[in-house]
């Protein structure tokens, strides 16, 4: 009803307006007139003579052809056309065609083809296609405002207010930053031809400055700048993102692939073998507790070790570091074992000599219908009458994390130790949970194994593990293709190798062989780290 401010303060007081005076006391209105309205009521002769001029000059000629000279003014920095700016209403009285009412003496005397003033305040549509609109008496017609790319609904323009979203509780960088940053990725995406440019700026921009602190926000906006110019920089979290993501994880992880050079120094196989003679009455030495002792000797002996390396750890009672076995925290120069087992046990080392029992085999070329580009690989072994053999084979997909192929594998050689502490194989007459539908698959053949592994394998696929050499020599097959974390960190080439148990903690915070060994679980840990430090640089 009355003004938002100052209330009835804001309304002159009708006294003033009607009487010249108020004697109302303390009167709650407004007393002060302004000078056009003191005017007004002091000359009101003059009042009417100002507008009995104002009438004439309206139907004037020359007053017409100022006002179309300076409608031809706006046209030329008015916008197109367009409902994004909403201003069809604005445009219509620029764009409207002659009048009848005017003449074709009034559009000669101005020069122009604008048009007249419509009668009774109604004004023509503003033509928006660009084909001319109808014409007056004189023949012409209005020139409409151009359209297209280089107008307002082109790539380069957008009806968004370029202003940064505020970023609660703060920001990492001041308005005045931020907007400057603004425009940097604005003019990126116009060059870039991306579509409503400043929507799009505003948004990346939030995206970039809501997860960023005040050091990092500069350099994620160079990042950023530098993603739109090469084409990097999807709008959405769509499908089309999503594979961009994977393609660029991917090339990261063809460049961290070992060349031969490396693979050769860290025991791996790379060129094909020829078997040796397997000797059944060998002499070795026990792995367990450095005993020497016949292979045929099939008999039980007392045989004592400790089921973990030794480690250095800090005595603070003697002011040193001591040597102890992390199984048992003993002293590694007084204890004789703290696990009993009743076999003595040994391991084939060299090529020939592994190729004796099964020959080495190379991936096959070609890809199969299953053919994964990158899968994570583990292999748990047991000890048998031929060394250590094969008994556990499991394949995790790269891109899914899906385990594809978990299997029991019986060994050629006669089982004496399924290493079950390690291997979390009990028995290999029970069978093993199938990974796709969660029924029992029994244990398979060696080949029967390898050929599983075949229609997932090939000589493409990036094999990615903790220690491969042993899992390939134990799969007996050579291939070239192949990420080992257990010789990238913590450098690459290392002196010492850390174990996946300690690169899990180190890099993913995560707990792993707590207990029996989980072939998935490792094989799952090894390729997060992976993914972890390709990320990370």
């Amino acid at each position: 009803m009355f003004p938002s401010r100052g209330g009835l303060r804001e309304v002159p007081c009708p006294g003033l307006i009607s009487e010249n005076k108020c004697t109302v006391l303390n009167c709650l209105f407004l007393h002060e007139i302004r000078r056009d309205r003191k005017r007004k009521l002091e000359h009101p002769q003059e009042t009417e003579r100002i507008k009995a001029s104002q009438s004439s000059n309206a139907s004037h000629p020359k007053s017409l052809g100022s006002r179309e000279t300076k409608l031809s003014k706006v046209e030329k920095i008015a916008p197109s056309a367009q409902t994004t700016y909403n201003t069809k209403s604005s445009l219509a009285r620029t764009g409207s065609t002659s009048s009848a009412r005017t003449g074709s003496a009034s559009s000669a005397r101005t020069g122009s083809a604008s048009s007249a003033r419509p009668e009774s305040g109604v004004s023509v549509a503003a033509n928006t296609s660009g084909s001319s609109g109808p014409s007056g008496p004189s023949g012409s017609s209005h020139k409409s405002v151009p359209t297209g790319p280089t107008g307002p609904s082109g790539p380069g323009m957008d009806a968004t207010k370029l202003a940064p979203t505020p970023v609660l509780p703060y920001g990492p960088a001041t308005l005045q930053q931020r907007m400057s940053y603004l425009k940097v990725i604005q003019k990126a995406l116009v060059a870039a031809n991306y579509g409503l440019p400043n929507a799009t700026a505003i948004q990346a921009e939030y995206d970039v400055a809501s997860n960023s602190t005040k050091v990092t926000y500069p350099v994620n906006i160079r990042k950023l700048v530098a993603e739109i110019k090469t084409g990097k920089y999807l709008l959405d979290d769509s499908d089309e993102k999503e594979a961009a993501k994977k393609r660029l994880i991917r090339e990261r992880l063809e460049k961290v692939v070992l060349d031969p050079k490396m693979l050769k120094k860290w025991s791996y196989i790379v060129d094909p073998v020829v078997p040796g003679t397997f000797d059944p009455h060998r002499i070795e030495n026990c792995v367990r507790c450095g005993q020497e002792f016949s292979v045929a000797d099939t008999k039980e002996v007392e045989c004592r070790y400790h089921a973990l390396k030794p480690v250095f750890k800090y005595d603070y009672v003697e002011s040193k570091k001591i040597k102890t076995y992390g199984c048992c925290s003993e002293p590694a120069e007084q204890s004789q074992g703290c696990t009993l087992a009743h076999h003595h046990v040994f391991k084939l080392n060299g090529a020939a000599d592994l190729a004796s029992v099964i020959p080495f085999s190379p991936t096959p070329a070609s890809n199969g219908p299953k053919w994964l580009f990158a899968a994570g690989l583990d292999c748990e072994m047991g000890f048998t009458s031929f060394g250590v053999e094969l008994i556990r084979v499991t394949v995790v997909d790269w891109d899914t994390r899906d385990t594809v192929l978990d299997t029991l594998v019986h060994p050629y050689g006669k089982v004496i130790d399924l290493n079950s502490r390690f291997s979390g194989v009990h028995s290999l007459s029970d069978g093993i949970k199938d990974p796709k539908d969660g029924t029992i698959r029994p244990a398979v053949t060696f080949n029967e194994a390898r050929e599983m592994l075949f229609q997932y394998v090939s000589a493409n696929t990036i094999l990615i593990g903790h220690g491969l050499e042993n899992d390939l020599n134990a799969l007996r097959i050579i291939h070239h293709r192949v990420v080992d974390t257990a010789l990238m960190y913590p450098k690459f080439n290392p002196v010492f190798r850390l174990s996946l148990k300690t690169l899990a903690f180190r890099y993913l915070s995560r707990v792993i062989q707590d207990g029996e060994h989980d072939s998935s679980e490792d094989a799952i840990a090894a390729m997060d780290v992976v993914l972890k430090n390709i990320d990370t640089n």
